[in-house]
């Protein structure tokens, strides 16, 4: 008697492959953008909660409170921001100075430019009173490392100190700015 041995022929592994390279092709660029959804909502959220907390601190403490992006050594930046800081800033020179108290100092984990701040009056920074206004609104803009402006964020805190994260208003897939016009990475 004759044993038949059954194994995979060149054209089943062919197929096979083939199905593996189309599940890849196409799986690879859905968790790509997958990712850049989560990091640029994570980065949102982020900035959302500390501006929060600031217009708490601020309300709890009767004190003014800065917030603004720092490269480290304490003082505001607009660009190239390393860090996030939350600050009582009893002098109102938009810096933290030995005598105030720091409330929060987070690592952002972006590369220079990626995250930048637009306040009002050219400011690089944001001052929340003891009642809970800003003294001047403004927005910190996101923007992935690979630039893909349907990627951007906008979180913005208004002159009554209310803080939201903006929304893609006309649905073409890209948040816009304050203005109207589409965030350009």
């Amino acid at each position: 008697m004759c044993k038949r041995y059954r194994g995979t022929t060149l054209v089943e592994l062919i197929a096979i492959f083939s199905i593996i390279a189309i599940l890849i092709t196409t799986a690879v660029p859905a968790f790509t953008q997958f990712l850049l959804r989560h990091k640029a909502g994570s980065m949102s959220q982020k900035i959302f909660s500390r501006l929060t907390m600031a217009r708490g601190i601020a309300i709890n403490r009767r004190q003014w409170v800065t917030v603004c992006g720092s490269r480290g050594d304490g003082s505001c930046t607009g660009q190239t921001m390393k860090f996030l800081i939350v600050f009582e800033d009893k002098n109102q020179n938009h810096q933290l100075d030995l005598d105030e108290t720091m409330h929060q100092r987070i690592e952002l984990g972006t590369e220079p430019r990626q995250l930048s701040l637009k306040a009002g009056f050219g400011k690089s920074h944001i001052e929340i009173d003891s009642h809970g206004r800003a003294r001047q609104a403004g927005s910190f803009y996101y923007c992935p490392k690979n630039n893909d402006s349907r990627f951007a964020q906008r979180i913005t805190i208004n002159m009554a100190g209310r803080t939201y994260i903006a929304m893609d208003g006309d649905g073409d897939g890209i948040v816009e700015k304050s203005d109207g016009s589409p965030i350009t990475c």
